[in-house]
């Protein structure tokens, strides 16, 4: 291209930059625009997406390709109704409410199932389009910014996988952490080269390094099945690619407390008591890490008072909540007392009639990735299952007839 030429480029890119703007999202799914009339906003909107897509298709090199690139895929989940298809043209039919690019309704009842499962089956082929987008831009500009956006496309949809996965087929399982890992090591040697100046979003680097170590260390606690040998074979592979994570040693920490005595203690939100596990030696305690809101916490319940009906006294429950989470320094002892209040109510109304602990510290100590997460611990006084709510009827039995 002829210095002319370059020029010219370079003016017309700065042109549509500037046409761009800026773009803001305002929860739930609302686009903000120039105006307060919906239907200017949208054609508003799509317009500038039009621009941004020009942007890293045409200039995929420049440094403002990344952010474009991100504003627009953003776009593109979002509003799925929007961008159902690549069309540059507009119509002004397009945007009623039945149109092309109908706008996903920010209002819309939580309750209708019909109306969000139109949304999910709008979502797929924009995810479809992001698969083959991500897999254009690592095979022609695998050294450029815009390759930042494809490795955490491909991280997010193999981690997802990875959280969704429902197979007991363990040999498809270490095909999917396989696959999540080579995305992972080979983004890590991407990170290593020069990154674009202009950051799409604040800490958008670093996040695509926490998602990758959440992902992977949910895939430690999933190889629970496989045994401990595979477990930490697979922490190791992590412990060597994130050396200087916090979050991946403290998830070391709880894994190391495996077969090992563990001391708890604490005062009894319900009866104000002190509490120590060591109280329990000589029978098996489940140890119930759960928060008021989680709904699947909450349905695990009945399971846990199963158990305690069919073995009596030889088992014992404690519950560990998270609900003080954000309950900082600065809250009132009103504040406090009537968070105490909210989770003992929670824990009668669902017939939790064990101790409860409140204390999201512990979540993040012993790095509880998801809840409800379930210990057990022997006899003894020893951890034996890190991992056990899907095998929990069963360990609490072995445990037991030791």
């Amino acid at each position: 291209m002829s210095e002319i030429q370059n020029q010219s480029a370079e003016a017309t890119l700065e042109s549509i930059l500037k046409k761009i703007g800026s773009i803001k999202f305002e929860a739930p799914y609302k686009i903000a625009g120039p105006t307060d009339d919906d239907d200017e906003n949208e054609v508003w909107v799509r317009e500038r997406a039009i621009l941004l897509r020009h942007v890293y298709e045409c200039y995929p090199q420049h440094e403002a390709a990344l952010s474009c690139l991100y504003q627009h895929s953003q776009l593109e989940r979002s509003q799925p109704f929007l961008f159902a298809e690549t069309k540059d043209e507009l119509s002004a039919n397009d945007f009623t409410p039945t149109g092309l690019y109908r706008k996903f309704n920010p209002k819309f009842d939580p309750n209708d199932k019909e109306y969000l499962d139109e949304f999910r089956r709008a979502s797929i082929p924009i995810l479809e389009q992001h698969d083959v987008r991500a897999n254009n831009i690592l095979s022609s500009y695998p050294n450029s910014g815009i390759a930042e956006w494809a490795y955490r496309h491909w991280i997010s949809r193999h981690g997802t996988k990875l959280l969704n996965t429902t197979s007991n087929d363990t040999k498809e399982f270490e095909l999917l952490v396989e696959e999540l890992l080579q995305t992972v090591e080979n983004h890590l040697e991407y990170s290593q080269i020069e990154r674009t100046s202009i950051e799409p979003a604040d800490d958008y680097y670093g996040f695509g390094s926490r998602q990758s170590v959440q992902f992977l260390l949910h895939a430690v606690d999933a190889f629970e099945a496989k045994g401990r040998s595979a477990q930490s074979a697979l922490l190791n592979r992590i412990s060597d690619m994130f050396p200087d994570d916090e979050e991946v040693a403290n998830y070391t920490f709880k894994f190391n407390l495996f077969n090992k005595p563990w001391e708890l203690e604490f005062k009894d939100l319900v009866s104000g008591k002190r509490i120590s596990i060591r109280d329990y030696l000589g029978k098996v305690v489940i140890v119930d890490f759960w928060a008021t809101w989680c709904k699947p916490c909450l349905a695990f319940v009945p399971q846990m008072k199963k158990i305690l009906l069919e073995y009596g006294d030889d088992v014992k429950v404690i519950g560990v909540s998270s609900d003080d989470l954000g309950v900082g320094e600065q809250a009132t002892s009103e504040q406090r007392r009537n968070l105490k209040t909210q989770v003992v109510e929670c824990a009668a109304k669902h017939g939790m009639d064990w101790p409860i602990h409140l204390s999201h510290e512990l979540h993040d100590k012993l790095q509880i990735m998801s809840i409800p997460t379930v210990f057990v611990v022997d006899k003894q006084g020893i951890i034996r299952s890190l991992n056990a709510r899907a095998t929990l009827a069963k360990t609490v039995q072995d445990l037991l007839t030791e």
